[in-house]
Order: structure tokens, then sequence, then C-alpha cells
């Protein structure tokens, strides 16, 4: 008789386990036109004005001189003022207001002389997504430069040179390379569609995850003043780990981990797991809170639990210490990685234009059903790296130059046989 009461209490658990299994695993539904994001990330309108600085400055660096038929022009400039609006006119558009100044170096004939320089120019900048593998990359794009115009501090000139400045200062400003704002998702936190906005004079993009059980997102109201802000619905990186837990099947004394509820509050978490243990006719389930510290160590988000309390349990269920199995499932670093991805610049990035960008998640916190994290972000010009094709070329370049040179060199240092 007990065998078949232990029998009968084991078939309930399985198919209980069954459902829980069917329900981590479900795919997500076909996503509606007036979707809502379970994550948000805004790229503060400070951050985009150092980037665009940046980027013009380094355009206009090391320029060469313009020939203007009668002489040639060397500009040098660099910006001064830059200001950053929404554009209503051009959609998903940020404007660019901006002032450069320096000298422009004048040579026609023997005579050269260096005149004071502005430029001041008026752009729109489209906000784009492009694809990459399992994340997205943000970036600004120049589409229309609305207004451009020279001004010398000279009218005595010999040459006009506005016009041939101008054209040049145009052109520079349009083939402007992509600004990149980050890097969007990955692995453990797949994205299923994507929102991008201007945000005063900012961006923000609004991500739709492919968790089949995402949550919705408590309005923050108006933009962050500088850095970086990322907020994530809790069920959406509880789905994550659920279904990651499920995948990965038994971890350790062929035990299941179940993650069933996930809440932030301030600098702390709350995590219910679910134990299982189905092998052989013992099974049993057990239920577990665990809470910890939300940590942050040089720019790294970390769950780390430091509390333990017991729940409901089926018959006859054994103790287990739940923190060793979330440990040895890495549960808690996929909830921590996960709200990681979604920050665009958790790591320093050296564009191929020369713009070295270092953004570091400094504060977390749990408000409501998300959690939000915060940087800061540093912007700094550098050389950029020469692929090795640059390098190639170039060597190709140097040794078809020197290559007439060297055969004349061992020519000279051949001596002629004697032709008696």
């Amino acid at each position: 008789m007990l065998a078949v009461l232990l029998l009968s209490c084991a078939a309930r658990i399985h198919d209980l386990y069954a459902v829980s299994k069917e329900y981590a695993l479900q795919p997500a539904s076909e996503l509606a036109d007036s979707w809502t994001p379970d994550a948000t990330v805004r790229v503060s309108g400070d951050l985009v004005g150092q980037l665009l600085t940046h980027a013009i400055d380094g355009a206009f660096k090391g320029v060469e001189p313009i020939d203007m038929g009668l002489g040639t022009v060397l500009p040098k400039l660099s910006v001064k003022k830059l200001e950053v609006i929404e554009q209503d006119a051009c959609p998903n558009c940020v404007a660019v207001k901006g002032v450069l100044r320096g000298k422009a170096e004048l040579s026609v004939g023997p005579v050269e002389t260096a005149v004071p320089l502005a430029l001041k120019l008026g752009a729109n900048l489209k906000v784009r997504s492009v694809e990459d593998g399992p994340t997205q990359i943000i970036q600004l794009r120049v589409v229309k430069v609305r207004n451009l115009t020279v001004v010398l501090g000279d009218d005595d000139l010999a040459v006009d040179a506005t016009s041939a400045l101008e054209a040049w200062g145009q052109e520079l400003i349009e083939e402007l390379p992509p600004i990149p704002l980050g890097r969007l998702g990955g692995d453990d936190l797949p994205i299923r569609a994507l929102r991008i906005l201007p945000d005063g004079g900012g961006v923000k993009a609004e991500l739709r995850t492919s968790a089949a059980h995402g949550g919705d997102l408590v309005d923050l109201g108006e933009a962050p003043g500088d850095g970086i802000q990322v907020v994530v619905a809790s069920d959406t990186l509880l789905d994550y780990a659920r279904k990651a837990a499920f995948e990965q099947g038994a971890i350790d004394l062929d035990v299941h981990v179940e993650p069933s509820h996930l809440a932030f509050d301030g600098d702390r978490f709350e995590l219910v797991v679910r134990l299982w243990r189905l092998k052989d006719r013992r099974a049993w389930w057990r239920d577990y809170r665990v809470a910890g510290q939300v940590d942050i160590q040089d720019g790294k988000l970390s769950l780390v639990a430091d509390d333990v309390e017991e729940l409901a349990a089926s018959r006859g269920a054994g103790l287990l210490d739940p923190i060793a199995l979330l440990a040895r499932g890495r549960i808690l670093d996929g909830i921590a990685n996960g709200a990681q991805q979604a920050f665009p610049l958790d790591k320093v990035v050296t564009t191929r234009s020369g713009l070295r960008i270092e953004a570091l998640i400094d504060e977390a916190e749990g408000t409501g059903p998300q959690l939000v994290l915060r940087g800061k972000a540093s912007v700094e010009r550098v050389e950029p790296k020469k692929d090795k094709k640059d390098k190639k070329d170039k060597k190709d370049k140097k040794d078809k130059k020197d290559k007439p040179q060297k055969q004349e060199n061992k020519a000279k240092k051949t001596p002629k046989k004697d032709a008696g």
C-alpha cells in the first residue's frame, strides 16, 4: 500500500514538473503593432553631444590644403559650441547646431597668410539600428546638412576662399562615419523588436525581448541629464532565468532548480526558487526564498545571495542548500548578465574612426517591478588602429617603390665579366 501511495505522489510531482517546464519553454507570441517595451535604454543628450563633438573634431583634423586654382587654403578648426535637439521635421532624427573656430592658412603665389575662421553648421542625424548576430548596434548617421556658413576674419584677401571652404565643409560633414551609441542585447537578452526615438537631445531605445512572459515598465519620466540609463522588467529577467534553468536540467544530486519569482527593492533582490527532485519514486519539491545584495564592482553587475528562508514543500521533501545550487547552475549570474546586456556600452569601445568610449554601470536600483541601471561615460579621441590589410598595402607599395632602386644598386655592385 505504501509503495502505491509513493508511486502516486511521485507521478503527481512529475506531472507538476512537466506543466512548469512547458510554461518555461513556451515561445513568445506574435507581437502586435502596438507592442509595449519590457526594457528601455536612454542615452543622454550630454553624451550624444560629446560623441558628436569628438567625431566632428576628428573629421576636421589633419585635412589637406584645398586647391582654389589661384592658390590653396588649409583650414584648422575645432568645435567650440554644439547643441543637440529633437528635429520634428525629420522622424527618428536629432538635430545638431554648432560653431567651429580656428584659422585658415592661405597660400597665393609667394604670399602666405593666416586669418581667423569660423564655421557655423546645422545638420540632421538619423538614429538607426544595425543587426549584428544576437545584438543590435545603435548608430547616428548624418542624413542632411541643413545649413553651413563660413566666416573669414579678413575681407581684404587676394582671393575669396569662402565658397571653397563651404563646399569642403559640407562634403566633410555629409561623409562623417556613423557614430556608435552602443550595442544592445545578446544571448542572455535576445531582442525581438526595437524602436528608436529621439529623447530631448538624446536617444531612447525601446526594446521588446523574446521573453514569452516578459513584464511591463513603469515610466521614469524625464531623460537622464548625463550618461546612460537602462530599465529592465523583473519578469523579463526571471523568464530568461527560468527557461535557462529548465534547459540546463538537473544541476546536482539529481535536483532541478526553477526560479519562480523575482523582485528588486533598492539595492536588494528577492528570488523564490523551487527545487525539484525527480529521481526514482521518492520525488519531491521544496520552495525557498533567497534574498541578497545587488552589487557593482568595476562596472560589472552581480547578485550576491546572503539569506535563505524555507517556504512550502511536498510530503517527504529533503533539505538542501539553494544558494549552492543557484551558484552551480549560474542562475544569479544569468540574471545579472541579462540586465548587463541591456547596457549599451558596458566596456571600453574603440571605433574605427578613432573614438574611445568607456561607459561603466555605477548604480543599480530596484524600483517596483523593474531594475534600473545608471552609468557615466567618457569619450576621447585616439589614433585609429590600422588593420593588417592597410599595413600590407603600405608595405607592398613601399616594396614596389624600392624595387627599381634596389635593382640599380645591385647592378652597380656586380662587376662586369671580361669578354676575353
